[in-house]
């Protein structure tokens, strides 16, 4: 399969919301986790829970067979709380995801058509092969990488926005095409601006044409 970068186009915005949800589900579980880890309405649920069953358990049952119901009960409500939590922050989590990547779309073509020494770039990879390749209507490629330069006119320098790839090397190959494009414009150098765009696990720190 064929891989190259191109210039953003405005009919790729579906598909350039669609990357930065793709990139972000990547992190999903880690976050879900991490939130079940941090957040106390989740330890007060399950506290309180284990609390009630054991008060129960002590004024109602005695011996071996006792104890063994406990566990399981035990058991069964952490389980259950942790998937009813995993589910809530699941849903809370597509939510802002979908919201943001909406909004990281937009504002890759915002960047575009703001300043003629801004841009945006995106890499795509045929996913056709063989005959089919050739045939008209059959070719159909799919996006793997996006970024943006947005010329700070104080500053005078570009900021490196919304990069994301599928892959480290995709992210780097983006990122070359830019200093490419800041050389060939007299921008002197290039700062990355990574707070809003966190959909990888890749900064640089800056680059110097």
């Amino acid at each position: 399969m064929e891989q190259h970068i191109r210039e953003y186009k405005i009919e790729d915005e579906d598909a350039v919301r669609q990357l930065y949800w793709e990139a972000a589900q990547q992190h999903r579980n880690r976050y879900i986790i991490n939130t079940l880890l941090q957040r106390q309405s989740v330890r007060r649920t399950w506290q309180a829970g284990l609390v009630g069953l054991l008060s129960l358990h002590l004024a109602t049952t005695k011996g071996t067979g006792g104890r063994a119901l406990l566990m399981l009960e035990l058991a069964l409500w952490s389980c259950g709380v942790g998937m009813g939590w995993y589910m809530w922050i699941r849903n809370e989590w597509e939510n802002r995801i979908k919201k943001h990547s909406i909004w990281m779309a937009e504002r890759l073509q915002h960047i575009q058509q703001n300043n003629t020494k801004n841009n945006a770039w995106v890499m795509e990879v045929d996913q056709v092969e063989g005959e089919e390749k050739e045939k008209e209507g059959k070719r159909k490629n799919k996006l793997i990488g996006a970024v943006a330069l947005e010329y700070q006119q104080e500053e005078h320098e570009g900021r490196i926005q919304n990069l994301t790839g599928v892959e480290s090397r995709i992210e780097l190959a983006l990122v070359r095409t830019v200093i490419q494009f800041a050389r060939d414009h007299g921008i002197k150098v290039i700062a990355t601006c990574r707070n809003d765009a966190k959909w990888s696990e890749y900064c640089f720190s800056s680059v110097h044409s």
